[in-house]
């Protein structure tokens, strides 16, 4: 039989900021990005705070516990910046990699990835139990070699591990074996299934369906008939609901693009308090401890317009450098855009540009001088106003 593993970083950005501060390490944390809570450690949770509460709401609770909220990286003039997460995410792909038994791994997203089991025929001991001394040995590499806590689900196939290492957390590895895999499905509830959250949950609550393990009372026809799912859909839904799933782990390959963008806001807005009172000023310039909006006429649009196309500019070519180390390989076109948008305007109301030429050689990047101060601004989450990208493309 497969064995598959789930390997889930908990709460990946506040390790990596831990481990970046550590000062952090051991107290009730959670990270902000914009106005928006993207990472709770399980100390943090336990304080009442949850991911996209408000920051203000989650730091009052906070405080109480002497925890913080901290903000993700930015890079200087307050761009956001995930670099220090996806060399963090790369390190550990690299490790997984490495070990032993680790017959493929599939990065599933920047904090997980999926592992398919070599299993050893030689070995006397059930796939299962091969696959859960994996997991331990995933665990303790993450933790000695980088840091990490991560949590491992152990089963037949992609869907049961990755319902499993939710069960795991936190620290800890879940095996899903028969008598585990009824219990599993009775408690976990549809909308983690993936990609059934919203909509699709909702109408599954609407007659009755509330667990996965209750969609084995219903037929794909009877799902299509009542709630107008596709027959694919419909299909897929009842075998999840059996613990069926025949998506195998494949191990993707490097992305064919790159896209540095951003979005300035429409109106003022203070930085979090981390930035104001450092005096900070945004990479587009404006004034300090603030976000502003970007003029549309004058002389001043044109000199922000170069600082924060220039920011991007760093930020995108740093990228390029680690993918070189990492791929070896080198981009062959650039393209810059631009989209306006009116702040309370439909989307059918904006309008776009751009431009694109050819990816200058290796031999034209000064990397050290291309690579230091970074700097930017991130828009805070706001409706948005102005978009700019660059984007590369690969053969």
């Amino acid at each position: 039989m497969p064995v598959v593993l789930h390997v889930d970083v908990d709460a990946y950005f506040v390790q990596c900021e831990a481990l970046r501060d550590p000062r952090l390490l051991g107290r009730p944390v959670a990270v902000q990005q914009h106005q928006d809570i993207i990472s709770v450690s399980h100390s943090a949770r336990a304080a009442g705070v949850t991911k996209h509460m408000p920051p203000a709401q989650a730091r009052r609770l906070l405080s109480k516990v002497g925890g913080e909220v901290v903000h993700v990286f930015s890079e200087a003039g307050m761009r956001i910046s995930y670099r220090p997460y996806r060399e963090m995410s790369a390190a550990l792909m690299r490790l997984l990699k490495s070990l032993p038994s680790c017959a493929v791994v599939e990065k599933a997203s920047i904090d997980e990835a999926f592992i398919l089991c070599e299993v050893q025929l030689a070995d006397s001991a059930h796939p299962l139990q091969q696959g859960a001394r994996l997991a331990e040995d995933v665990r303790a590499a993450a933790r000695s070699e980088l840091g990490l806590v991560v949590s491992v689900g152990v089963a037949g196939n992609k869907l049961l591990a990755k319902l499993a290492s939710r069960v795991a957390k936190p620290d800890g590895v879940h095996v899903v074996d028969g008598q585990a895999l009824g219990k599993m499905l009775a408690e976990t509830p549809v909308e983690r299934l993936p990609g059934m959250g919203g909509k699709v949950a909702d109408a599954l609550r609407s007659i009755g369906i509330s667990s996965i393990a209750q969609l084995q009372g219903i037929s794909d026809t009877q799902l299509v008939a009542q709630l107008a799912l596709r027959p694919a859909t419909a299909a897929r839904l009842v075998a999840w609901g059996r613990g069926d799933d025949e998506a195998v782990v494949v191990e993707q390959g490097p992305s064919k693009s790159m896209q540095v963008q951003m979005s300035l806001t429409p109106v003022p807005l203070p930085m979090p308090p981390s930035h104001s009172a450092q005096g900070v000023s945004a990479a587009g310039g404006g004034t300090v401890g603030m976000l502003m909006p970007l003029p549309t006429a004058g002389v001043e649009p044109r000199a922000r317009l170069a600082s924060l196309l220039r920011v991007m500019a760093r930020d995108l070519l740093s990228r390029v450098l680690l993918d070189r180390h990492q791929e070896n390989r080198w981009p062959h076109k650039l393209a810059a855009g631009v989209v306006t948008q009116m702040p309370q305007g439909p989307p059918a109301n904006s309008r776009g540009s751009s431009k694109g030429c050819s990816f200058p050689p290796p031999s034209l990047i000064d990397a050290p001088s291309a690579t230091s101060g970074h700097g930017g601004s991130d828009g805070r989450g706001q409706p948005r106003d102005r978009a700019r990208s660059w984007d590369i493309r690969r053969p």
